[in-house]
């Protein structure tokens, strides 16, 4: 035994030494020349939470996709003469990243690693027995010393140029030893022999090594690809140099330029990036620094001027909504006179602005306190003013050109950095061109310079939209990621945005996304499943025919079973079980149940005489008489090539025995009597049970596989109309223990004809449970977030709230009378009983959280309200009135809603409205002071007397429908919903129906 154990042991010890397959290929690689134009970002990144980041979003143990089944090292020799073949495998390595440092000397950085465990597999044959061998380490360190470098390409690789590592002894099964040890639990030390120390560790280095730089180099590439921002334009976001250390951060510097991406790529044809401060002195104090120069907003605007995006053609169909049917002779007679005069009749009119040449931005620090800082571009437009004539289509009226400064700025949400415009002002207005004599048309420059200052004013939350900067550019190609506590300093030439990394946990399967919503299903509730459960399982059975099967041959007689037949088959539910394990599985286990087969009985024997040969058979019919009965096995619930829910029986035992009961017939009692004998009382009968046993577990494992698989099936995506879908498919196999069965799902929202993604970080949703109802279900905000953003870009969170709607319910005189204090103009130019519409168009997605009962929102809305003037023909007939833009104001909304149950549908609901931002711009009237000062409340009351309007708009028919989502089958009750930190809590009770 002894020996025995020396020689699997030395097997054990010479499996790791042997030389790995691996081989590397070096190639000379020259860095880039460094780009004479400079970096247009940098970013300082702590290395804790670099570190952080490569840790969370890497495998060292994954050097292969299919890893788990690639040996890192085999052999096949003779060792002492003893025949020996191995294969090694690397499963899992687990890093502290609390444990972990990086840091650089010279051009080297060094990432150590303690408290680093790694779990190996040794797949051991030894004179033709096969051993199995499970080990792990404890408390091991390593240390990787590697360069970045460019290669001829110029892309960045990592490349290791020093290894090590410290493993001190491995722990295997103690039952490898002994078998009267529990090989799961009892676990023994081994100590590797001196002149062995150093290969196991050297194996393993080997490997993680592989994978480390791999991966690193994706991380870093991905980092550095250009990326799809906007229509048709591109972002360069390569190195122009090799990162490197500051302090306690890493610093990149990269291209950061945008280009058209219609046209070959080429920097832009604008002066070079102004160069960072050598010693910048914003101090970092937050763990990401991200710093933009002029060169990042000029290679933007000239991209966009280069690919003809910064040109808009306004006209009656794609006015605003506080401009409605105003492009039009009579209209605009008012601000131009002589035109009702010149064309009679009131045709449309199209207005059409275009850049001269590309925006320019500067970046105005503070100097001295006496200057504001502000990000400021540029644009210098020309404006054709046409009228549009049926039979002589577009009439030139006058040309104009426009120089315009545009405040611009930039917040970082989540991943993303947005830019956005806060305020414009009209330098310079000249006419450029007069379509018509003076004496005909007379143009007041200062007049449609005022004008056109409005509409500008106006129209600024839009032009973050129509410029498609909305959408957002990733700063950080990782999912797990959340830049938070955001904070922007602008110093002279460039712009400086602190934030703090949120970096979530994540699974290491590259193949696993998030759940977003979490299904757990007691166990207790499985025992109302054995009714149903048995009531599809017994037809079923009973449905079980096998035709002809070999049983056996002997002295020449080939034995056969025919016709076998399930006609009894009954099960007592009190004996039933169906549970949960902590092994992960389900267990059924079946006693006390009545199975009477029958079947026929055939036997067969060829003579063979001299000249013919002669077939004797015989066949009787036979009854099972069942002697013990008892069925268990266990279910592994895993997730199909599909991403569908697949049962799988495993480890079935059926424990029966049975007496074979003859039909006689009319055979005599003599040759019954030795019939019986073969079947009952001879190795026959032996046969006879495992085969049968074999044909009822083989059926009974297809028909449980299958029922249980139907039953778990679960659609992919519910359509919810209005353009919206849900993705409920599953993300990882279900968990089961001994207390539920958890389903995860993605739980997001996309519009139902192009399946996308939310730009939001990944969800995590806590272990929570109460455990007091049958059925438990967590929903987490990045669903209700994923919902916000795709109504938002699908145009979806915008409407009119119109007079007509509060004649309905309330009753509320929506007239200008309402705002006879703060806005006196509009009674005083319109009248009191003017009728009064409110336009909400949102600027940006909701912001949706939830609390400890708690459900909020914020979002940015450009509230028009308007005043609406009643229109007749020439009969006297009333035509549609027209609507008068009074303010506009550009505006913050705090929401206050619920979530509700109703007729088992998930609803949601605004309750309170409230302003966290207001700023007014004049329209058809100047806001004074005291709408200033009084105004908000006036339109917020409005708004909440709205809410009914806006809940009907919004959320009639839209909820998430409880029954597509659980278990089919099922009746819901008592259904109870809380709000926790950061999720919906959704409990209920349930029912087979």
């Amino acid at each position: 035994m002894k020996s025995a154990k020396n020689a699997l042991f030395m097997a054990f010890v010479i499996a790791i030494t042997i030389q790995f397959s691996h081989g590397w290929i070096y190639t000379h690689y020259n860095p880039p020349q460094t780009d004479i134009f400079g970096p247009a970002s940098k970013t300082y990144l702590t290395m804790q939470a670099f570190t952080d980041l490569i840790l969370q979003n890497m495998v060292f143990h994954q050097f292969n996709p299919d890893y788990k089944n690639i040996p890192i090292a085999s052999m096949d020799r003779a060792i002492s003469g003893i025949p020996v073949q191995f294969q090694l495998y690397m499963h899992e390595s687990k890093v502290d990243s609390q444990q972990t440092t990086i840091n650089q000397t010279n051009n080297t950085y060094v990432i150590n690693c303690k408290n680093v465990s790694f779990k190996l597999h040794l797949h051991l044959t030894v004179n033709g027995k096969i051993f199995d061998i499970p080990a792990t380490t404890d408390n091991a360190e390593f240390s990787i010393f590697f360069q970045l470098l460019f290669n001829e390409q110029g892309l960045i690789y990592v490349n290791s140029t020093k290894a090590e590592v410290q493993i001190n002894s491995y722990m295997i099964p103690a039952g490898f030893f002994d078998a009267g040890l529990d090989q799961n639990i009892a676990l023994m030390e081994v100590q590797l022999p001196h002149e062995f120390m150093r290969v196991p560790p050297d194996a393993i280095m080997y490997t993680i090594k592989f994978s480390f730089e791999n991966q690193l180099t994706d991380i870093l590439r991905s980092w550095l690809a250009d990326i799809s921002v906007y229509s048709n334009i591109s972002l360069d976001r390569n190195f122009t140099s090799l990162p490197y250390m500051a302090g306690d951060k890493i610093v990149f510097e990269r291209n950061m330029y945008f280009y058209n991406s219609l046209v070959p790529k080429a920097r832009p044809n604008i002066p070079p990036p102004t160069v960072f401060p050598s010693r910048d002195n914003l101090c970092h104090k937050q763990e990401d620094t991200l710093m933009m120069n002029e060169y990042f907003f000029n290679s933007l605007f000239y991209a966009m001027h280069d690919a003809n995006m910064l040109q808009f053609t306004l006209n009656n169909n794609n006015l605003p909504i506080e401009s409605k049917q105003k492009l039009t002779v009579y209209q605009i007679d008012n601000l131009i006179p002589g035109l009702k005069q010149k064309f009679i009749q009131d045709y449309p009119m199209t207005i059409t602005f275009k850049t001269l040449s590309h925006p320019m931005t500067s970046i105005l620090g503070e100097v001295f306190l006496f200057r504001e800082p502000k990000v400021m571009t540029k644009v210098e437009l020309e404006m054709n003013l046409f009228v549009d004539i049926p039979t002589q289509g577009q009439v030139l009226i006058a040309a104009f050109q426009i120089v315009s400064h545009v405040e611009l700025s930039m917040r970082i949400d989540i991943n993303q950095l947005f830019l956005y415009f806060e305020g414009v002002q009209i330098t310079n207005f000249k006419k450029s061109k007069q379509g018509f004599n003076e004496n005909e048309i007379q143009i007041d420059e200062n007049r449609v310079k005022n004008a056109i200052q409005r509409v500008f004013l106006q129209s600024i939350p839009r032009l973050t939209n129509f410029l498609m900067l909305s959408h957002g550019i990733q700063l950080m190609p990782f999912q797990n990621v959340e830049l938070i506590n955001s904070k922007t300093d602008i110093a002279p030439n460039h712009i400086s945005t602190q934030t703090d990394l949120q970096i979530f946990q994540i699974t290491k399967n590259p193949f696993q996304s998030f759940p977003a919503m979490v299904l757990r299903v007691q166990n207790r509730f499985l025992d109302r499943l054995k009714d149903e459960f048995l009531e599809r399982l017994i037809p079923q059975v009973k449905a079980i025919y096998v035709g002809n099967k070999e049983v056996g041959n002997w002295q020449g007689i080939k034995f056969e079973i025919q016709n076998f037949r399930i006609p009894q088959f009954s099960i007592d539910i009190a004996n039933t079980d169906f549970r949960g394990n902590e092994q992960g599985n389900f267990n059924i286990h079946i006693s006390h149940f009545i199975i009477e087969p029958v079947l026929t009985f055939h036997a067969e024997k060829v003579i063979d005489f001299w000249l013919f040969k002669e077939k004797l058979e015989a066949s009787v019919g036979v009854d099972l008489v069942p002697k013990i009965n008892d069925f268990d096995a266990n279910v592994k619930i895993d997730l199909d090539q599909n991403g569908q829910i697949q049962a799988t029986l495993q480890n079935i035992n059926i424990n029966w025995d049975f007496k074979l009961q003859l039909k006689v017939g009319g055979l005599f009692q003599w040759l019954a009597d030795i019939i019986d004998w073969v079947l009952n009382d001879t190795f026959v009968h032996r046969i006879l049970v495992d085969i049968l046993a074999s044909v009822v577990k083989d059926s009974l494992k297809k028909i449980i596989e299958n029922q249980l698989t139907q039953a778990l099936q679960k659609i992919y995506f519910i359509n919810l109309g209005n353009g919206i879908s849900l993705d409920i498919h599953q993300t990882a196999s279900p968990i089961v223990n001994s207390q539920f069965i958890e389903f995860q799902s993605a739980f997001f929202f996309f519009p139902s004809d192009q399946y996308e993604r939310p730009p939001f970080s990944q969800p995590v949703l806590p272990d929570f449970s109460s455990n007091s109802n049958d059925i438990e279900m967590m929903i987490h905000e990045y669903s209700l977030n994923s919902a916000g953003y795709f109504a938002f870009t699908q145009r979806k969170l915008d409407l009119i709230i119109t007079y007509e709607m509060f004649q309905k319910s309330d009753n509320f005189n929506f007239t200008a009378e309402v705002f006879k204090w703060t806005l006196p103009a509009v009674q005083r130019k319109f009248g009191k009983d003017a009728k009064m519409n409110l336009g909400i168009e949102s600027l940006f997605y909701p912001s949706i959280k939830i609390k400890s009962n708690e459900l909020s929102a914020s979002i940015a809305v450009l509230l028009d309200l308007q005043v609406r003037k009643p229109q007749f023909d020439s009969d006297g007939n009333q035509l549609e009135d027209e609507q008068i833009t009074v303010i506009t104001i550009d505006s913050e909304l705090d929401i206050s809603a619920k979530v509700y149950e109703e007729k088992q549908i998930l609803k949601f609901s605004i309750e309170n409205f409230s302003f966290s931002r207001l700023e007014a711009f004049g329209g058809e009237v100047e806001p004074g002071i005291i709408f200033k000062i009084f105004g908000h409340s006036t339109v917020n009351k409005i708004l909440n007397m709205a809410i009914p309007f806006i809940n009907e708009y919004l959320f009639a028919n839209n909820g998430i429908d409880l029954n597509q989502i659980l278990v089919q089958n099922l009746k819901i009750s008592n259904i109870q919903i809380s709000l926790n930190e950061g999720f919906i809590y959704v409990g209920t009770d349930a029912d087979i129906v």
